[in-house]
């Protein structure tokens, strides 16, 4: 028997993985910039206010109008600066390096 999550766990995490996504650069240790997830989801509502159906292609994924409809009632909701990990930091780094010979990714090698 698995262990309840509850909703608003589940709902932080649904959130997190296409907010990292949205912004320009990498997310730091200290989480994506909320300010700019607002800005970058504002930009995509203009586009699916004005359309029956319209997708977005952010980083290899395609977001519909009901992922940013849902973003950005999530977004609504959001206090702070920063949306953090819904889950740890990883508890080793891969160092760079130890993949074959001139992989500087081993887990992609």
């Amino acid at each position: 028997m698995g262990v309840k999550r509850s909703s608003a766990v589940l709902a932080r995490e649904r959130l997190w993985h296409p907010a990292q996504r949205l912004p320009l650069g990498n997310v730091n240790r200290d989480g994506v910039s909320v300010p700019e997830v607002r800005r970058r989801v504002e930009a995509m509502m203009e586009r699916v206010r004005t359309s029956t159906r319209s997708t977005h292609q952010v980083a290899g994924y395609t977001y519909d109008s009901a992922d940013i409809w849902w973003m950005h009632s999530q977004l609504a909701g959001v206090m702070g600066r920063a949306l953090r990990r819904p889950y740890g930091e990883p508890e080793q780094e891969i160092p760079r390096g130890s993949g074959p010979a001139g992989c500087e990714r081993p887990a992609l090698c």
